[in-house]
């Protein structure tokens, strides 16, 4: 399976998640503040990938403009591993999701084409980077460094109304050289 479509399948198992447990009130897993003062990463359950150590909730509240928590998921064979956090804003009969979803995958082919609109060049990050704006699944950027390759993708979903996530492109990232940071890349 293609980066793009795993991550597409990510994020409507994200959203599919929300409708299950009726949205996310702000919180993490442990009944704590998802993005506490420090920043500080979720634990607990949901937590159990190593991706889900390489960001913080609090980076990716930061992100959202609202609180963060990590989605519990089935993962996919081809991700070695992955991570989606989510936030819910708005009313429950207009609701705006915000999702980001991190892949790590070891070995396989680092393809730019599969995420949909026009991928951006990023210099001094890994052998290869790009970022894609406005892409099929929002805005995607990823490297590849050596044999593994890394993707970040951001959304926002349900509400029409809602700003576009390529207003955020360079935000997404910083967030993906933090990831290389903390991968040692």
């Amino acid at each position: 399976m293609r980066p793009g479509r795993v991550v597409g399948a990510a994020l409507a198992a994200g959203l599919l998640a929300v409708a299950a447990c009726g949205g996310g009130g702000g919180k993490d897993d442990n009944g704590g503040e998802g993005a506490g003062k420090d920043g500080g990463a979720t634990t607990g359950t949901t937590a159990q990938s190593p991706a889900c150590r390489l960001l913080t909730t609090g980076q990716v509240a930061s992100l959202f403009g609202h609180p963060a928590r990590t989605v519990p998921g089935g993962g996919t064979a081809s991700v070695a591993s992955g991570c989606l956090w989510q936030a819910q804003a708005g009313t429950a009969d207009a609701p705006t999701l915000y999702q980001l979803q991190l892949s790590v995958y070891e070995g396989g082919a680092f393809d730019t084409a599969s995420w949909g609109g026009t991928p951006e060049p990023i210099a001094g990050l890994g052998d290869q980077a790009f970022v894609v704006r406005n892409g099929a699944q929002g805005t995607t950027a990823g490297y590849r460094d050596g044999d593994r390759s890394v993707f970040l993708t951001y959304g926002i979903l349900l509400d029409p109304k809602a700003p576009s996530s390529a207003r955020q492109a360079d935000q997404v990232v910083g967030l993906l050289r933090a990831v290389q940071a903390r991968l040692g890349g």
